[in-house]
């Protein structure tokens, strides 16, 4: 599937899709945004959220992804400012 592909699907289409695709990053942007980023076929779907109400839908073709995704676990804990208390599913390390 290409992301013009996934684009053009319905809403139940993609989330069913993206609810299948295989997580790879999450980064905070200003005022608790939470951006959560997935790989689905050679592209990437990037939902941002806060309290829980879905804010943005990005879309990055593999090419097009400048940011590459953090992938040491100590990088990614020191970036988070909200590291080990608000959040349970996030890491801590101390």
């Amino acid at each position: 599937m290409t992301l013009n592909q996934f684009l053009q699907a319905s809403e139940a289409e993609q989330l069913r899709i993206l609810w299948n695709a295989r997580f790879v990053s999450e980064r905070w942007e200003a005022e608790e945004v939470l951006c959560t980023r997935y790989q689905v076929f050679d592209f990437y779907v990037e939902v941002c959220v806060k309290n829980h109400t879905v804010m943005a839908f990005n879309y990055f073709n593999i090419e097009q992804n400048a940011e590459p995704p953090v992938t040491d676990i100590e990088i990614y804990v020191e970036k988070n400012p909200h590291k080990g208390n608000k959040y349970p599913h996030e890491l801590f390390c101390g």
